[in-house]
């Protein structure tokens, strides 16, 4: 019994061996199965496919081969057949084994697993038998499950509809997660075919799975119009699946000859043609290059747009709404209309307290926005015409804005009105020598341009040492005398409104003042100077001690505008930066003699 014992064990020890040296005599491959996780493509019951295995011999001995059927399939024999019952194969050499797999009709969705088992007789009758590789047979009956099939609504436009998907095939999934050129998730190829509601087809698509993101875009559509779309998804074993119909209206075209119209200041009426299918209309402003700010809805196809700046050009959208969604945008651009710059009528002498201004371009719809100078009064304006008020004479001016829904216009240029008879004075020189040329200059005390007062005509006239006396409208020229001799020079000045006269002294070799200004024009200070005892004139006066106590300037209404007391001084400097530019009477003196002369400020 126990001799028995041992020689049981030593042949399980001789066989075990013997099946792992004889597993390594041979390599067998199944190239369709080998890189895929040893599973076959799936397949339907009923639908057969084969395998190819290679068995290549790494031995020296001549050997015959052959598959082991009932071992590799067991009770599933029925379902295959192989070409070759029996090879001869040599060292090196390679076998081809084609296996024909039929699963049979009527069986269930799953994966069947097989060993292949080779029975190997060496030349020299020593058996080789091995075992080696295996491959998976996957039954798939089952239709591919759609789990979404939809139009997403912000995927529309007027003439097109985006359908997305996702579909999922729970025994090919296991095949296409190792062969992933075979599929995705089970699936292995799309179609999908847009029908209108009359059944025709008006678009389809086939896809490979591996090349579509599920999804597809449909164009060329008519706007709103009812779709139906239907897809189709294949498994890898070839089972398919078709979808209920998905229905999808496109939305309203884009509105169509969109333009503004009744342009005003501030606004304008956006027309558009409707849109059919269309419940109701968005407008939007383009704020910037790309933004876009709701300003609006409506349920007809027209808005009044105000509150905007007038001459200001502008961008509008507006997009139609209807049950299939919303429409393209369509575009307008237009400019609001230019507030015009005002011209202001009225006379420009006036000789009267009183007088009235038009604004003569007033538009609709505008108000005027009346400027004015501090020494003007306006009364009362109502509309275009405004009331205006000066007393004295003088020069006052006016300009004038207006004012719309959209802001204000450019502003006018000023217009200068001049109330009164003219307000001038004469500035010449004080002293010439003998034969020297002068001039007297008819000077505007305020300092505005001359020609305003609107001075039409000056009469001029002297006495005294003066020939060549030519007068014209704005100055005289002449020569001084060969003989010295003091003199004064007149000047009549009239306009529209009357005539004003002035003078103004002179003298030729010698002064007749006892004292002298400088500098004559000033424009910061003036020295009034007692002159010395050597000139002709202090001699003349015997003033040789003369001082002086006080200097008053006065404007030319005789109102006081300076005082300087400068008891016993023989020169005193009074500053005049703060006297407004024109035409001032300086005196000077003391309790014995008093003197007056003409002072021109110029800034």
């Amino acid at each position: 019994m126990k001799r028995q014992l041992k020689l049981f064990c030593l042949i399980l020890i001789v066989t075990a061996y013997s099946s792992v040296s004889a597993q390594n005599d041979f390599t067998v491959t199944i190239p369709s199965t080998d890189k895929y996780g040893e599973l076959c493509k799936p397949a339907k019951a009923n639908v057969g496919f084969k395998l190819s295995v290679l068995v290549k011999s790494n031995i020296s001995d001549t050997c015959k081969i052959s598959i082991d059927s009932i071992k590799t399939f067991i009770t599933y024999l029925d379902w295959f057949d192989v070409d070759k019952k029996e090879q001869t194969i040599v060292r090196n050499q390679t076998d081809t084994f084609k296996i024909s797999v039929l699963p049979p009709a009527g069986i269930q969705d799953g994966m069947f697993d097989f060993n292949l088992y080779f029975d190997v007789l060496s030349k020299s009758n020593v058996n080789r038998d091995f075992a080696q590789n295996r491959f998976v047979v996957i039954v798939d009956n089952s239709a591919p499950y759609i789990r979404d099939f939809y139009a997403p609504n912000n995927l529309k436009t007027s003439t097109s509809l985006q359908f997305l998907w996702s579909a999922f095939d729970l025994w090919s999934s296991y095949y296409t997660q190792k062969n992933d050129t075979s599929g995705v998730s089970g699936i292995a190829r799309y179609s999908i075919v847009l029908k209108n509601l009359n059944n025709q087809v008006v678009g389809s698509q086939n896809y490979d799975a591996n090349e579509v993101s599920n999804g597809h875009t449909f164009t060329g559509l008519a706007s709103n119009t009812e779709y139906v779309a239907f897809l189709t998804a294949i498994d890898v074993a070839g089972n398919q699946k078709t979808s209920n119909g998905v229905s999808a209206i496109t939305p309203p075209a884009a509105p169509a000859n969109l333009s503004s119209a009744s342009l005003t200041y501030c606004g304008a009426n956006l027309t558009w043609n409707p849109s059919p299918g269309a419940t109701s209309y968005s407008v939007y402003r383009k704020i910037g290059t790309t933004s876009l700010e709701l300003y609006g809805t409506t349920n007809s196809p027209t808005i009044t747009i105000t509150g905007l700046n007038n001459n200001t050009a502008y961008n509008f959208s507006v997009i139609a709404h209807g049950i299939g969604g919303t429409s393209d945008y369509s575009n307008v651009s237009f400019t609001t209309l230019a507030v015009p710059r005002p011209e202001i009528s009225g006379s420009a002498l006036v000789c009267s307290s009183n007088s009235i201004v038009n604004a003569i371009n007033l538009p609709p719809d505008c108000s005027v926005i009346w400027g004015k100078s501090d020494n003007l009064t306006i009364t009362s304006s109502l509309g275009s015409t405004a009331n205006i008020s000066y007393s004295g004479n003088g020069l006052v001016w006016l300009d004038a804005t207006y004012n719309s829904c959209g802001g204000n216009g450019p502003q006018s240029g000023r217009k200068d009105i001049w109330f009164g008879k003219p307000l001038v004075s004469i500035i010449s020189e004080a002293y010439y020598e003998p034969l020297a040329p002068g001039v007297a200059i008819i000077d505007n005390e305020l300092a505005d341009p001359y020609g305003v007062q609107y001075v039409n005509q000056v009469n001029w006239s002297f006495t005294g040492p003066l020939t060549n006396f030519v007068g014209g409208l704005h100055k005289a020229q002449f020569r001084a005398g060969r003989k010295p001799g003091i003199g004064v020079i007149y000047a009549t000045s009239q306009n529209g409104c009357g005539s004003v006269n002035r003078s103004f002294g002179f003298e030729v070799g010698g002064s007749s003042y006892r004292t002298t200004l400088h500098p004559n024009p000033a424009s910061t200070e003036v020295t009034v100077s007692v002159l010395e005892s050597d000139s002709q004139a202090a001699s003349r006066y015997e003033i040789s001690n003369e001082t002086i106590d006080y200097v008053k300037i006065y404007d030319l209404n005789g109102n006081l505008k300076k005082t300087l007391q400068c008891k016993g001084s023989r020169s005193a400097t009074v500053n005049v930066s703060g006297l407004r530019e024109g035409t001032y009477i300086l005196e000077a003196g003391n309790s014995k003699f008093s003197e007056k002369q003409q002072i021109l400020v110029r800034k």
